[in-house]
């Protein structure tokens, strides 16, 4: 797969006399003092990929627990005889303080 260079890059280079040592040079010059700034990029878009990674991992621990919940919910319907809809809609009637588990 060809490598693909940024246009500004080329643009860039596009300006500069290759036949001319010092038109050389400052393009050396302005090329290398762009370095400390795409560093920072790459560092920048590291701690946006860990955000991201981290954003993944807690997302699938709340998909895991919220379907270990649905099934710890069916066991128990499966159990009391009625289901959780049922038994939430007798405790919201009742407005008990203190609902029944």
């Amino acid at each position: 797969m060809p490598e693909k260079r940024s246009p500004y890059l080329d643009a860039f280079l596009a300006t500069v006399d290759y036949r001319s040592p010092a038109s050389l040079l400052e393009a050396a010059a302005q090329l290398e003092a762009t370095l400390p700034l795409q560093e920072q990029r790459i560092r920048d878009k590291g701690h946006e990929l860990d955000a991201m990674t981290d954003a993944k991992a807690e997302t699938l621990k709340l998909a895991t627990q919220l379907r270990t919940e649905a099934t710890r919910l069916r066991k128990r319907e499966d159990f009391e005889g009625q289901t959780f809809e049922d038994a939430n809609a007798g405790r919201i009637a009742r407005e008990s303080p203190n609902p029944e588990v």
